[in-house]
């Protein structure tokens, strides 16, 4: 289950991601363009999707692609914020009790802002990195 980071004082980084759009020109200049991605841990290369319990999120390595049910993310404009929701359905990612170190993400029928923050785009495409 993904986790969010403890945000205090000599915490651990924040959980570091590669969006990979499925559009050609899904990013620029590490800006977040609305469309669909797959959202990749940069820690373990493990791709988010949908859990065995279909309530909550889980990491699947490349090779349970198949397996693993729907992997592909819509990432759309909210206020200062962005949605992430899992394509074909009317689940988003939310919190399900708090913020911070060992508080899971989960899925909900209602969206959630969430804030995401370039920290590197590179020259080739999908190299970009985000928090």
């Amino acid at each position: 289950m993904s986790t969010l980071p403890d945000t205090q004082e000599n915490a651990l980084p924040p959980t570091v991601w590669n969006l990979k759009p499925v559009q050609s020109a899904a990013n620029i200049a590490g800006k977040i363009i609305p469309g669909l991605y797959s959202l990749q841990s940069v820690a373990c290369d493990n791709f988010v999707g949908l859990s065995n319990d279909e309530k909550t999120i889980a990491c699947w390595p490349s090779s349970h692609f198949s397996k693993s049910g729907t992997r592909l993310w819509e990432i759309a404009a909210l206020g200062d914020g962005f949605t992430i929701r899992l394509q074909g359905t009317d689940r988003y990612c939310t919190m399900q009790t708090g913020v911070g170190k060992g508080h899971a993400v989960s899925l909900s029928s209602i969206p959630a802002a969430w804030k995401i923050k370039p920290l590197y785009h590179g020259a080739h495409f999908g190299e970009s990195r985000y928090q």
